[in-house]
C-alpha cells in the first residue's frame, strides 16, 4: 500500500501542475525556470525541501535539484539525512546555501 501524501502537499503552489516539470531529463536554466519560480513563494517550501532531503528524493523539490540537495547534505550535514531537521530547511532557504549552478553535475 502506498503511503498517503503528507498534509502539507495540499497547500503547495505546484499542486495543480503537471509533475513532469519537476523531473526534467536534464537540468538546464530553461528546464528549472518554471519549477523554481513556483517554489520561490510556495507556502510549504520548507516542508518540501525537508521531505526531499530526508527521503533522498530525485527531481526538483523545495526549489532545489537533487544535486543541490546532495551538496547541502555533503557540505553541512556529513552526508547524513538523519542530521537534517526542519529548521535546517528553513535556514538553507533563508541563507541560500544551495546556490550552486543547476547543471554543474552534468558538465563534461
Amino acid at each position: 500500500m502506498l503511503d498517503p501524501k503528507p498534509a502539507w502537499t495540499q497547500q503547495a503552489a505546484c499542486k495543480a501542475e503537471s509533475l513532469d516539470i519537476f523531473f526534467p531529463n536534464r537540468y538546464t536554466e530553461n528546464t528549472v525556470q518554471k519549477p523554481f519560480a513556483l517554489c520561490q513563494d510556495c507556502p510549504v517550501r520548507i516542508d518540501c525541501l525537508h521531505e526531499a532531503i530526508t527521503t533522498s528524493s530525485v527531481g526538483i523539490w523545495g526549489g532545489t535539484t537533487d544535486y543541490q540537495r546532495f551538496k547541502i547534505l555533503d557540505t553541512y550535514f556529513n552526508n547524513n539525512p538523519k542530521n537534517f531537521k526542519l529548521s535546517d530547511s528553513q535556514e538553507a532557504i533563508e541563507k541560500n546555501i544551495y546556490s550552486i549552478p543547476v547543471s554543474s553535475k552534468y558538465l563534461i
